[in-house]
């Protein structure tokens, strides 16, 4: 049995935007976190070192997949209402920011590679 509610907000397309920023900001978080684990991971010992790059390159990849499923979602979501948007909402520039976002994510990968080699 399917009930249609109706509840205010459910269907903010203000509150989805701003749950997209949020997972790329904490997808930024996360990289930059990895990140500096890699890099003052060549202090620590051999076993520590191996160790701690695994855990940072785990955690690197958890900060890709952020970003990858909040711009999937985002994509989604505006496709399915995209008769519905108003006009006010600058739809094309937010449509735009899955190639920050992605180009983020590419510097990012590129960036945990060549810091991981490095501190082998």
């Amino acid at each position: 049995m399917v009930v249609n509610v109706n509840i205010p907000g459910i269907n903010n397309i203000h509150n989805v935007y701003s749950n997209m920023l949020s997972l790329q900001r904490n997808m930024i978080v996360t990289a930059t976190f990895s990140i500096v684990i890699i890099t003052i991971s060549h202090k620590l010992k051999k076993k520590l070192k191996i160790m701690s790059l695994c855990l940072a390159l785990c955690i690197l990849f958890i900060s890709v997949y952020l970003g990858i499923y909040s711009m999937q979602n985002f994509e989604f979501y505006l496709n399915k209402i995209q008769n519905e948007i108003p006009d006010y909402i600058p739809i094309k520039q937010w449509r735009k920011m899955k190639y920050v976002n992605y180009s983020f994510i590419i510097i990012v990968i590129c960036l945990g590679i060549i810091l991981s080699i490095n501190k082998l």
